[in-house]
C-alpha cells in the first residue's frame, strides 16, 4: 500500500494545500500505515472513508486493489481505475479493466525476486505513471463513463 499511496503522491501531491487536486486516501486498519512516508498537505489520509459516496460524487480517478466490490462500485459510478491487484479476483478484475479501456493495472513486485528496495521503488514509479496516465487520457474516462450507462 505505501508504494500506490507514495505513488499518489507522487502524481498528484502538491506543496500547497490550495494547489493540485484533493487526493483522499483510505488506510484500512494496518498500525502506523504511512511510517515514514510524507503526506502532501492537498491528501487527507483517514482509516476509511465513504467509498461508493466519492465514487458518485464524481472523482476522476480511482487507485483500488481491484475487488469485486471496488471494481463494480467504480465501474456503476463511470470512474476510471488505477488496478494494483494482489490475488484472487483483484487480478481478474484488473485485466477486465484494461481489456475494457476504463484503466490500467500495475502488478504488486514478486518480492522472491532481486532487490526488496530497488522493487519498492519500481513499483512506486509505475503506480505514479500509471496513475498520470489515466488522468491524463480522457478515453478512459469515456470508458469508464461508456460501462455506466
Amino acid at each position: 500500500c505505501r508504494g500506490t499511496w507514495g505513488g499518489a503522491f507522487d502524481a498528484f501531491g502538491s506543496q500547497v494545500a490550495e494547489e493540485g487536486p484533493l487526493l483522499v486516501i483510505a488506510l484500512g486498519p494496518q498500525p502506523e500505515p504511512l511510517a515514514g512516508l510524507p503526506v502532501p498537505p492537498n491528501a487527507i489520509c483517514m482509516p476509511s472513508v465513504p467509498q461508493v459516496d466519492l465514487l458518485r460524487a464524481g472523482i476522476d480517478l480511482f487507485l483500488t486493489h481491484g475487488g469485486q466490490n471496488s471494481f463494480t462500485e467504480s465501474m456503476s459510478c463511470g470512474t476510471p481505475v488505477v488496478v494494483c491487484p494482489g490475488f484472487g479476483d483483484q487480478i481478474v478484475n484488473s485485466r477486465k479493466a484494461v481489456s475494457l479501456s476504463v484503466g490500467l493495472k500495475v502488478d504488486r513486485p514478486d518480492p522472491d525476486v532481486g532487490d526488496e528496495a530497488e522493487a519498492a521503488t519500481a513499483y512506486r514509479a509505475a503506480c505514479c505513471q500509471a496513475m498520470r496516465e489515466v488522468d491524463a487520457d480522457a478515453s478512459f474516462t469515456a470508458g469508464a463513463r461508456r460501462i455506466a450507462e
